[in-house]
């Protein structure tokens, strides 16, 4: 087992002189005490720009307990800085996924890499997994995205009649999937990659919704026994068991728990009523009864729900 440093943050009184803030122990959890502070900020590590000269803008980040630091975005070109990763060169279509590693202080990268393939990608939630390897969530309708040979769908669901959708940024002019990478913890090796989809636009939330961004939402999680999701489905048919199997407005939210090597889907269901409705986010949750999955999402009003309650 490795050891995990956490610096205590910067705490403030009314007059913003420093108080100096201790942990504290209560029960099985550690917080932050800092009496007379007023406001507790964050201690600022590093902020870099890409040094991409093609236009591109991030979705998400993580960290990994050696200190490094994931970013997830999208480049629009063939000018992202690549370096040690699994794909150097831009797959076309317009967007792909990019992926960059920097080391704990900033100042260096460890892999930078395109993820994508003819179409169009997305990355939405980054996590790393116990062993330090990176699984990313994210969309994409090209049908060579990189997906493994032995993964769970190793076929995109084409539909070049669904129409166009705003994805977050992205205008999508054929469905997508939602697929799910890992890579090893350095950014170097593809380990598992998998579809996850129908013939709808699935993987984006209901472009209504009142954020910049909010489109591109959802979540994963990510244990020794296997990778959790939460997003949003378009699409009827989707393999859901052995809860909700069936899509009940135009946008339902859909949980999906797969292997940790993407080779199988566990369970899987929708979640929603009549009207439109997405998840955004879910953690394991301990309780009396053992560890839960708690999700979050919305909802113009849930009804009530088909199936099996969930």
């Amino acid at each position: 087992a490795g050891t995990a440093v956490v610096r205590a943050p910067v705490a403030l009184d009314a007059q913003d002189r420093e108080v100096k803030p201790k942990w504290v122990a209560r029960g099985a959890n550690w917080t932050i005490a800092a009496p007379g502070a007023v406001r507790i900020d964050p201690t600022y590590v590093f902020s870099s720009f890409s040094g991409s000269l093609s236009d591109n803008f991030g979705y998400t980040a993580t960290y990994d307990l050696k200190g490094r630091t994931w970013l997830g975005g999208v480049a629009f070109g063939t000018q992202y800085p690549t370096q040690n990763g699994v794909q150097a060169n831009f797959g076309g279509g317009g967007v792909d996924m990019v992926l960059m590693l920097f080391n704990p202080s900033g100042t260096g990268i460890i892999s930078s890499t395109y993820l994508g393939g003819g179409g169009m990608e997305q990355p939405h939630s980054l996590r790393v997994a116990p062993n330090g390897d990176l699984v990313i969530k994210g969309i994409t309708n090209s049908v060579n995205f990189p997906v493994s040979a032995t993964a769970f769908d190793t076929s995109m669901a084409v539909n070049t009649g669904a129409g166009s959708q705003n994805g977050g940024g992205v205008s999508y002019s054929s469905a997508t999937d939602l697929t799910l990478i890992r890579l090893d913890s350095t950014g170097t090796n593809l380990k598992a990659s998998t579809f996850y989809g129908r013939l709808g636009f699935d993987g984006i939330q209901d472009p209504s919704l009142p954020h910049y961004g909010d489109p591109a939402r959802g979540d994963l999680w990510v244990d020794s026994q296997g990778i959790w999701i939460a997003s949003a489905s378009r699409s009827r048919g989707m393999a859901t068991w052995p809860l909700d199997t069936s899509r009940g407005g135009a946008v339902d939210g859909i949980l999906a728990h797969f292997s940790p090597n993407l080779d199988s889907l566990r369970w899987a269901t929708y979640v929603g009523g009549p009207d439109l409705d997405g998840l955004t986010s879910l953690i394991p949750t301990p309780t009396a009864q053992g560890v839960r999955l708690a999700v979050v999402g919305w909802t113009q009003g849930m009804g009530t729900l088909s199936g099996n309650a969930v």
